[in-house]
């Protein structure tokens, strides 16, 4: 495992966060201050650079962009260290293109840095909707897996263009549907075996995470529901072919590994079903540290940025009295927010914590 932090930014025009230059250490950074001063937005630029996207939904450009700014474009300016090697990446951002420069020279996209972020209320969804836990392993699987990646946008591509074909019928359409399912399948047969082989991975480390960081007794797992999870590439063409006059009536693929389904199992049983809603956040909450724990064990990766916001209101004492602990021996670099007193005395136990307080989009050391 590579060593990577982010050691300074600077962020100009981003929501209400004056411009200026925030020194950050290598273990945990705190930023505290009250609720509404934009403690979340440095966690979103952050983020924003890194990935070309927010982690909230639904935020177009315009929305990012400072009310107050003189020129509609965001600019952010970062300096790295990875395997004790400086890099600066910068981005400027307007409304019709991002424009990335690393070490001052322009790229077309940056190395890939894993940044991960932890929001208490995506829980919610994670366990309530299909299509948002399909879509977090899926993102979390690619940041550790390049060919997975590659795999699933090719999937993607043909899965677009097999949809077109089945609601718009051009002529010889059904020819081209049969051409395009042998590639189809076996990209399926691909990203399957990744899946399965990420959550055999994982798997230990979630147990342990949720035993260690939260002290709770009950047994986690991860379950796949896969319509073609045992079978080959071939077999897998075969029923999508037995599936094909379904989709012609309904205009659409109805079958396939981008309907496949992700299940938390709480003591054997469905955590979603079963569990109170404080459980699953734990459950949640130790699935994404799960993921963070499974990057020591992957020697080709970058350690994780984690981005952690204000998740002490979502846990009772005891439970993030663990979490200061792990966060104490981690070997990532954390920027964390809070609102929270009490949980920031606990956080001054650690020695060389970097605190930084936030009054009205302005940072200053705590």
């Amino acid at each position: 495992m590579n060593s990577c932090f982010l050691e300074k930014i600077r962020i100009s025009n981003f929501r209400n966060l004056e411009t200026q230059l925030i020194d950050l250490k290598s273990n945990i950074n705190c930023i505290i201050g009250d609720n509404g001063n934009g403690k979340t937005n440095i966690l979103e630029a952050i983020y924003y650079l890194l990935r070309k996207k927010s982690f909230r939904k639904n935020n177009s450009f315009p929305q990012l962009l400072s009310a107050d700014c003189s020129k509609a474009e965001i600019i952010i300016e970062s300096l790295f260290n990875i395997d004790n090697e400086n890099k600066t990446i910068a981005l400027k951002n307007t409304e019709k293109e991002f424009i990335y420069s690393e070490n001052g020279i322009p790229v077309k996209k940056i190395k890939s840095i894993p940044v991960i972020f932890i929001n208490p209320f995506d829980s919610y969804q994670f366990f309530n909707s299909s299509t948002f836990s399909r879509e977090w392993f899926d993102d979390h699987i690619s940041m550790v897996n390049s060919v997975y990646k590659k795999n699933l946008n090719k999937y993607k591509t043909i899965l677009k263009f097999r949809n077109t074909l089945l609601y718009d019928k051009p002529n010889r359409y059904e020819l081209q549907i049969k051409v395009l399912d042998t590639e189809f399948a076996q990209l399926s047969f691909l990203i399957i075996n990744d899946r399965k082989s990420f959550l055999k991975n994982i798997q230990n480390h979630f147990q342990n995470c949720y035993s260690t960081i939260f002290n709770e007794k009950h047994l986690l797992g991860i379950s796949y529901d896969c319509k073609f999870t045992r079978i080959s590439a071939d077999e897998i063409k075969n029923c999508l072919q037995l599936n094909l006059q379904k989709d012609i009536a309904v205009g659409r693929t109805t079958s396939g590994i981008h309907l496949d389904h992700y299940q938390i199992q709480f003591d054997g049983f469905n955590a979603s079903e079963y569990c109170s809603l404080g459980q699953l956040k734990i459950a949640y909450f130790s699935l994404l540290f799960a993921y963070i724990d499974y990057f020591r064990y992957n020697l080709t990766s970058l350690t994780p940025i984690v981005l952690i916001d204000d998740i002490s209101g979502e846990l009772d004492r005891g439970r993030w009295e663990g979490l200061v602990l792990y966060l104490k021996s981690a070997q990532f670099q954390v920027i964390l927010t809070t609102a929270n007193e009490q949980f920031k005395d606990e956080l001054e136990k650690i020695s060389g914590i970097n605190k930084l307080k936030m009054i009205k989009g302005l940072v200053s050391k705590f």
